[in-house]
């Protein structure tokens, strides 16, 4: 597994790369003669600069995972309906850019909530960007809306629930346990879609370091598969003291 680890993160690297440095030495020769081409390059560079930099990420993620650390968090007070907004408006543009149509609903958000919206941006994009590639669709949707759910002890509290769903192949029931483990990939072969197998694991650490649950089901009609954080608005006792 380390093998083939090691040599898709080279694939997944080297492929942003070489679109970055073609499309700099495009712009540095002067074939782009005009301001709209020139405006596309500059976008097309940032986007794949921004896909490296989750790659990154998420590679140094697994490494403090690896060593035994967890993965830190910076939980913070933040007015909810402006980071869904926030996000909504990137998740839009990133769709355009790759072809995906995506449908967007946002419901009943709670005012405030202790979360780190970059970790959280961050699994929601690699959430978003599965779909693209694994789900054999080109439609997916995303959903934010607030809840309340009971505690073990029988108490109800705050959760804000953020969902990812495709209409693709889905996902086996044998599998929904095993497929946040790193490096578990569900396809195999000369047709599988290119990935390291570390996006879930990461997604799952982040879930978990804001003391939320993450769950993948059958969606309520047709085919695909629901991804699902549920993530309490408040810190837990444990952080508070």
């Amino acid at each position: 597994m380390r093998v083939d680890f090691v040599a898709n993160v080279s694939h997944e690297l080297r492929t942003p790369l070489a679109s970055i440095l073609l499309m700099a030495e495009n712009l540095e020769s002067g074939r782009t003669r005009d301001a709209a081409t020139t405006a596309r390059y500059h976008g097309l560079i940032k986007r794949e600069a921004q896909r490296l930099s989750r790659l990154v990420d998420d590679v140094l993620d697994f490494s403090r995972l690896e060593r035994g650390k967890k993965l830190e968090v910076r939980r913070e007070d933040v007015d909810v309906r402006a980071v869904v907004d926030d996000w909504c408006t990137e998740f839009r543009a990133w769709a355009a850019q790759h072809q995906l149509e995506l449908a967007l609903d946002v419901r009943d958000l709670p005012t405030t909530a202790a979360l780190d919206k970059d970790a959280l941006r961050r699994a929601l994009f690699n959430l978003l960007d599965n779909a693209r590639k694994h789900s054999g669709s080109k439609r997916a949707r995303f959903e934010a809306l607030g809840e309340r759910r009971a505690h073990a002890g029988g108490d109800h509290h705050a959760v804000l629930v953020l969902r990812v769903a495709d209409e693709g192949v889905g996902i086996p029931p044998a599998k929904r346990a095993s497929v946040f483990e790193p490096f578990e990939r569900l396809r195999e072969g000369h047709d599988a879609a290119p990935g390291t197998g570390l996006g879930l694991a990461i997604v799952k650490e982040i879930v978990l370091a804001h003391e939320g649950t993450i769950a993948v089901r059958d969606p309520e009609h047709g085919s695909g598969a629901v991804f699902e954080l549920a993530l309490p608005c408040d810190r837990g006792d444990e952080e508070d003291e």
